[in-house]
């Protein structure tokens, strides 16, 4: 699904653009999001929607996961890193790339947005 959704844009791209995308373009971008142990799949799909609709972007994959972790060396205690990963297109729906949309303030706004939806829980 994901490729063909890529190789959509790309032809986008070619067409807007007359030329090919250059090679090093990144088509794919996977995110780290820090969880709490109650945050859910849910919480995380508020910030993928954000993510699609400000960037242009599509979502491909959300993989939450809270049974990672290490054994404290001092304590003996198993400490849980809850956390998720978000899998997404590298390019919009005219195939520009996403890349340039992470500027300062765009990223501000996005911590911003995080800190509403996880933090105002508390």
């Amino acid at each position: 699904m994901w490729k063909e959704d890529i190789r959509e844009k790309t032809k986008r791209y070619t067409e807007r653009m007359g030329r090919k995308l250059h090679k090093n373009t990144k088509t794919l971008f996977s995110a780290v999001v820090n969880l709490l142990p109650h945050h859910s799949i849910d919480d995380v799909r508020k910030i993928a929607d954000y993510l699609e609709k400000e960037l242009g972007t599509k979502v491909y994959q959300i993989a939450v996961h809270h049974d990672e972790g290490y054994v404290d060396k001092f304590t003996g205690e198993k400490v849980i890193n809850h956390h998720a990963h978000i899998l997404f297109a590298g390019l919009d729906e005219e195939g520009r790339s996403v890349r340039k949309k992470f500027t300062k303030g765009f990223l501000r706004v996005l911590l911003t947005f995080f800190h509403y939806i996880f933090l105002s829980e508390l």
